[in-house]
């Protein structure tokens, strides 16, 4: 049957081309295939040795691929999934590796960075260093403190703020916030004519704004 298929195509085609031809193959002819490439073998090759080894890889993905192509459309399957499979396993190893040799780089390049900085830069003592990290820690602690009174403050005087979608939200918690600021500057004004006033009181002219000079 093969032949007789082989014979009409060449008719076809014509003698010059040669067709491709497919053999069956049994369990005692079928081709012995090796396992895929794994990742602790991989790790003993250079740099050059994974780059060539790439390219070997993509080309036999790339002939697989084609072969099975040819065969279905000569509706001859072959099935050739356990070896695409392989080839894309070490592919995906050989990626692997490459990346911890990036890792394992950019680990060294700032442990280097960090040796040269601490050889450069004024030693700080271990208690200067831990009182300024409670320092910042404390800070933070305080900001965000503030910033979730503030919040709460704003969305406990927004009435329908159960019944509002996010931009509304976003919108209307904006303004209360500028509100509350505007509020807080009033109150500062008042505060400070206050202040003015008891001094006056007491004999003492304070300065204006304009006749104050900013400290170096």
């Amino acid at each position: 049957m093969l032949n007789r298929f082989t014979r009409t195509f060449t008719k076809l085609i014509g003698s010059e081309v040669v067709p491709a031809l497919f053999t069956e193959m049994n369990e005692e002819s079928r081709i012995s295939i090796g396992k895929a490439w794994h990742a602790s073998l991989l790790r003993l090759k250079s740099n050059e040795d994974l780059q060539k080894l790439w390219y070997v890889l993509l080309r036999e993905k790339n002939t697989i691929l084609s072969d099975d192509q040819l065969s279905r459309q000569h509706r001859m399957p072959i099935d050739s999934r356990h070896r695409l499979v392989k080839v894309r396993q070490s592919m995906a190893r050989l990626l692997t590796v490459i990346r911890e040799r990036e890792i394992e780089k950019e680990k060294y390049w700032n442990s280097l960075l960090e040796e040269y900085l601490g050889n450069h830069s004024p030693k700080e003592t271990l208690p200067e260093i831990k009182e300024k990290k409670e320092k910042k820690i404390r800070e933070e602690t305080e900001e965000w403190k503030n910033k979730k009174e503030k919040r709460k403050k704003a969305v406990a005087a927004i009435k329908s703020w159960r019944t509002m979608n996010n931009r509304e939200r976003r919108i209307a918690i904006q303004k209360e916030y500028a509100k509350q600021a505007k509020i807080a500057k009033e109150e500062f004004l008042k505060e400070l004519k206050y202040v003015g006033l008891k001094l006056r009181e007491k004999g003492i002219a304070p300065k204006g704004l304009s006749e104050i000079k900013p400290t170096a």
